[in-house]
Protein backbone atom coordinates (compact mmCIF):
# COMPACT_ATOMS: atom_id res chain seq x y z
CA UNK A 1 0.00 0.00 0.00
CA UNK A 2 1.19 3.88 -1.00
CA UNK A 3 1.59 5.97 2.12
CA UNK A 4 0.07 8.83 1.51
CA UNK A 5 2.55 12.40 2.03
CA UNK A 6 5.66 11.43 2.28
CA UNK A 7 8.44 13.87 3.41
CA UNK A 8 11.31 14.01 1.69
CA UNK A 9 14.70 14.52 4.16
CA UNK A 10 18.15 14.56 3.40
CA UNK A 11 19.67 11.39 3.85
CA UNK A 12 22.76 13.59 4.69
CA UNK A 13 21.08 16.05 6.89
CA UNK A 14 19.95 12.05 9.09
CA UNK A 15 23.56 11.04 9.32
CA UNK A 16 24.63 14.20 10.87
CA UNK A 17 21.33 15.33 13.01
CA UNK A 18 19.66 11.77 13.28
CA UNK A 19 23.40 10.16 13.77
CA UNK A 20 25.63 12.21 14.54
CA UNK A 21 28.02 10.49 11.72
CA UNK A 22 28.10 7.28 13.70
CA UNK A 23 26.87 3.25 13.18
CA UNK A 24 23.38 2.04 13.42
CA UNK A 25 23.96 -0.15 16.24
CA UNK A 26 20.57 0.64 17.76
CA UNK A 27 19.39 -2.57 15.57
CA UNK A 28 22.17 -4.33 15.48
CA UNK A 29 19.93 -7.78 16.10
CA UNK A 30 18.11 -7.28 13.13
CA UNK A 31 21.00 -6.73 10.98
CA UNK A 32 22.49 -9.76 12.64
CA UNK A 33 18.96 -11.54 11.84
CA UNK A 34 19.51 -10.48 8.07
CA UNK A 35 23.31 -12.19 7.87
CA UNK A 36 22.06 -15.05 9.67
CA UNK A 37 22.40 -17.42 6.81
CA UNK A 38 25.73 -16.28 5.23
CA UNK A 39 28.31 -18.69 4.74
CA UNK A 40 31.10 -16.48 3.31
CA UNK A 41 31.93 -15.15 0.05
CA UNK A 42 30.80 -11.82 -1.75
CA UNK A 43 28.08 -10.09 -0.08
CA UNK A 44 25.93 -6.47 -1.28
CA UNK A 45 24.48 -4.33 1.31
CA UNK A 46 22.29 -2.24 -1.22
CA UNK A 47 21.39 0.40 0.80
CA UNK A 48 23.71 0.33 3.75
CA UNK A 49 23.79 4.10 4.60
CA UNK A 50 24.99 4.25 8.52
CA UNK A 51 24.58 0.27 8.83
CA UNK A 52 27.57 -1.81 10.77
CA UNK A 53 26.71 -4.97 9.24
CA UNK A 54 29.12 -5.19 6.75
CA UNK A 55 31.81 -4.21 9.35
CA UNK A 56 31.53 -6.73 11.93
CA UNK A 57 31.17 -9.09 9.19
CA UNK A 58 34.34 -8.40 7.68
CA UNK A 59 35.21 -9.86 11.27
CA UNK A 60 33.74 -13.55 11.34
CA UNK A 61 34.86 -13.85 7.73
CA UNK A 62 37.72 -11.86 6.70
CA UNK A 63 38.58 -13.89 3.28
CA UNK A 64 35.12 -12.75 2.22
CA UNK A 65 34.14 -9.62 0.68
CA UNK A 66 31.67 -7.14 1.54
CA UNK A 67 30.22 -4.03 -0.42
CA UNK A 68 28.08 -1.56 1.06
CA UNK A 69 26.06 0.37 -1.51
CA UNK A 70 24.18 3.79 -1.07
CA UNK A 71 22.96 6.66 -3.26
CA UNK A 72 24.26 9.51 -0.43
CA UNK A 73 27.62 10.62 -1.20
CA UNK A 74 28.73 11.99 1.45
CA UNK A 75 28.28 9.54 4.01
CA UNK A 76 29.78 6.58 1.62
CA UNK A 77 32.94 8.47 1.14
CA UNK A 78 32.55 8.90 5.12
CA UNK A 79 32.18 5.59 6.04
CA UNK A 80 34.74 4.29 3.20
CA UNK A 81 37.28 6.37 5.01
CA UNK A 82 37.00 5.26 8.33
CA UNK A 83 36.45 1.03 7.35
CA UNK A 84 38.90 0.56 4.60
CA UNK A 85 38.89 -2.93 5.44
CA UNK A 86 35.42 -3.31 3.47
CA UNK A 87 34.42 -1.93 0.00
CA UNK A 88 31.77 1.44 -0.29
CA UNK A 89 30.44 2.69 -3.42
CA UNK A 90 28.28 5.58 -4.20
CA UNK A 91 25.34 3.88 -7.09
CA UNK A 92 21.42 3.92 -7.20
CA UNK A 93 19.65 0.01 -6.55
CA UNK A 94 17.66 0.50 -9.77
CA UNK A 95 20.67 0.34 -12.11
CA UNK A 96 23.25 -1.62 -10.00
CA UNK A 97 26.49 -1.39 -11.66
CA UNK A 98 27.59 -4.97 -10.93
CA UNK A 99 27.75 -8.16 -13.43
CA UNK A 100 25.11 -10.93 -13.62
CA UNK A 101 25.14 -13.01 -10.97
CA UNK A 102 28.13 -11.48 -9.25
CA UNK A 103 27.15 -11.98 -5.54
CA UNK A 104 26.62 -14.78 -3.19
CA UNK A 105 24.48 -12.83 -0.37
CA UNK A 106 22.68 -9.37 -1.19
CA UNK A 107 21.20 -7.54 1.99
CA UNK A 108 18.60 -5.16 1.97
CA UNK A 109 17.90 -3.75 4.94
CA UNK A 110 15.16 -1.22 5.59
CA UNK A 111 15.04 -0.02 1.62
CA UNK A 112 12.00 -0.72 -0.17
CA UNK A 113 10.04 1.33 1.91
CA UNK A 114 11.67 4.77 0.24
CA UNK A 115 11.82 3.54 -3.03
CA UNK A 116 9.40 4.84 -5.95
CA UNK A 117 9.23 1.10 -7.55
CA UNK A 118 10.32 -1.34 -5.13
CA UNK A 119 9.42 -3.82 -7.77
CA UNK A 120 12.16 -3.02 -9.88
CA UNK A 121 14.77 -2.87 -7.17
CA UNK A 122 13.79 -6.01 -6.41
CA UNK A 123 14.16 -7.26 -10.29
CA UNK A 124 17.69 -5.65 -10.34
CA UNK A 125 18.85 -6.96 -6.90
CA UNK A 126 18.19 -10.99 -8.15
CA UNK A 127 20.05 -9.94 -11.66
CA UNK A 128 23.39 -9.72 -9.66
CA UNK A 129 22.64 -12.05 -7.43
CA UNK A 130 24.05 -15.62 -8.02
CA UNK A 131 22.06 -18.83 -8.66
CA UNK A 132 21.31 -20.45 -5.21
CA UNK A 133 22.59 -17.11 -3.59
CA UNK A 134 20.24 -15.54 -0.85
CA UNK A 135 18.83 -12.20 -0.95
CA UNK A 136 17.61 -11.05 2.43
CA UNK A 137 15.20 -7.97 3.14
CA UNK A 138 13.56 -6.30 5.99
CA UNK A 139 10.67 -3.87 6.05
CA UNK A 140 8.67 -2.23 8.70
CA UNK A 141 5.53 -4.41 9.22
CA UNK A 142 2.57 -2.91 8.03
CA UNK A 143 3.09 0.77 8.71
CA UNK A 144 -0.55 1.66 7.09
CA UNK A 145 -2.09 0.17 10.33
CA UNK A 146 0.79 -0.10 12.63
CA UNK A 147 2.08 3.79 12.19
CA UNK A 148 4.39 5.40 10.22
CA UNK A 149 7.98 4.53 11.35
CA UNK A 150 9.43 7.45 9.43
CA UNK A 151 7.98 10.22 7.22
CA UNK A 152 10.24 9.95 4.01
CA UNK A 153 8.80 6.07 4.03
CA UNK A 154 6.85 5.66 0.36
CA UNK A 155 5.69 2.23 0.92
CA UNK A 156 3.49 0.20 3.92
CA UNK A 157 4.39 -3.80 3.40
CA UNK A 158 2.30 -6.89 4.85
CA UNK A 159 4.00 -10.24 4.76
CA UNK A 160 1.27 -10.92 1.61
CA UNK A 161 2.90 -7.82 -0.17
CA UNK A 162 6.67 -9.37 0.67
CA UNK A 163 5.54 -12.96 -0.95
CA UNK A 164 4.23 -11.29 -4.16
CA UNK A 165 6.98 -9.04 -4.76
CA UNK A 166 9.34 -11.97 -4.05
CA UNK A 167 7.92 -14.85 -5.19
CA UNK A 168 9.06 -15.06 -8.71
CA UNK A 169 12.69 -15.45 -7.80
CA UNK A 170 12.34 -18.53 -5.78
CA UNK A 171 11.36 -19.98 -2.18
CA UNK A 172 10.56 -17.12 0.01
CA UNK A 173 10.67 -17.17 4.30
CA UNK A 174 8.69 -13.84 5.77
CA UNK A 175 9.32 -13.90 9.02
CA UNK A 176 8.29 -11.32 11.69
CA UNK A 177 10.76 -9.48 14.33
CA UNK A 178 10.24 -7.00 16.27
CA UNK A 179 13.58 -4.40 18.10
CA UNK A 180 12.32 -1.07 18.01
CA UNK A 181 9.73 -1.85 15.86
CA UNK A 182 7.71 -4.23 14.43
CA UNK A 183 9.86 -5.60 11.32
CA UNK A 184 9.30 -7.95 8.38
CA UNK A 185 12.13 -10.58 7.43
CA UNK A 186 12.48 -12.36 3.88
CA UNK A 187 15.12 -14.40 2.29
CA UNK A 188 14.40 -15.65 -1.02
Amino acid sequence: MRLPNPQSVSAEKIFIERWGKELQYIDWQRFKKLAERFKGGLLLDAGCFNSPLIIELKKCYPASEFIGLDKCEPVVRELQQRHPEVRYVVGNVMALQFQDEHFDYIVCGELLEHLESPENAVKEMMRVLKKGGILAISVPDNEAENGRVSPDHIWSFTKEDIEKILKPYGKVEVLSYEDTTKHLIAYC
